[in-house]
């Protein structure tokens, strides 16, 4: 992957992600498997070389910046365009893969892109959730209802526009999804006695797992301090639901449904 200054794509999505939660799982993705600079030098390269690419084994010195509360921050940059903003003068610089530099860096503050609009900074726990393979903020957790649960569920009282616009721009993006719908929950005599959110996501066994994360971690952005439950409907059984999937399909609409391919109930869809 070579930079060209006048087509960032990384750039480009970070945009998007910075105003609209629904793009931070496709930003996440695609920093991981993008190539990134750093302001600084690897051992055996000469003046002048400033674009190196790292090669395995090479002794690297990165600079890092104090942020405004004394704490140590590297900076980061999806282009040339992007590091020349954030420096006056010439300075030596390296292109590597953003996994490898996640990778070198773990346990220290980043930020990318600093001096521009959408500047996003990066706690070494969102690193480290990156390199696992998570998506940070995610709260995606299968909600699993025991069979002996009583569950009370309706409506939620305030309809969580925000979350739906959110929730359906994502989905849009991902073929997986097939439609989506909306309640509010709350278990009988539990813990949480209070109705919360629940989205139940009709789509494949394999793919929910990634699909609750990234939705997850959507919810946790648009509606922080809420609980945002995600519920599996397998797309195989959808004309024979049972339980608190029964009440979403039979007695309300989704509020996501693709508009090619399969609809909700599984059947061979046509042209929208």
């Amino acid at each position: 992957m070579h930079f060209d200054d006048e087509h960032d794509p990384l750039n480009e999505i970070l945009a998007l992600a910075s105003s609209e939660a629904a793009h931070r799982p496709e930003f996440y993705r695609r920093l991981m498997v993008s190539e990134i600079l750093v302001i600084g030098s690897a051992a055996g390269h000469e003046d002048g070389d400033d674009d190196l690419a790292l090669k395995g084994g090479s002794s690297v010195q990165i600079q890092s910046w104090s942020n405004r509360e004394g704490q140590n921050v590297i900076p980061f940059f999806t282009s040339l365009h992007e590091l020349m903003k954030a420096t006056q003068d010439d300075v030596p610089y390296l292109r590597l893969p953003a996994k490898i530099f996640l990778e070198m860096t773990q346990g220290t503050a980043l930020v990318l892109n600093p001096y521009s609009d959408h500047a996003k900074e990066f706690s070494p726990e969102e690193i480290e959730t990156l390199l696992d393979g998570g998506t940070p903020g995610a709260t995606g957790e299968r909600m699993v209802v025991e069979k002996d649960t009583q569950v009370v569920i309706g409506q939620p009282s305030e309809y969580p526009s925000a979350l739906v616009h959110s929730l359906t721009t994502y989905f849009a993006g991902e073929h997986a999804v097939h439609s989506a719908w909306l309640a509010a929950i709350a278990y009988s005599g539990g813990a949480e006695p209070q109705p919360h959110i629940l989205v139940g996501v009709v789509t494949d066994e394999h793919q929910f797992e990634r699909i609750s994360a990234e939705a997850g971690s959507i919810a946790a952005d648009v509606m922080p301090d809420e609980v945002v439950d995600i519920l599996f409907i397998d797309r195989k059984t959808i004309d024979e639901p049972t339980g608190v999937s029964a009440y979403l399909i039979q007695e309300t609409q989704p509020f996501y449904e693709a508009r090619w391919g399969l609809d909700p109930h599984g059947h061979d869809g046509g042209h929208a």
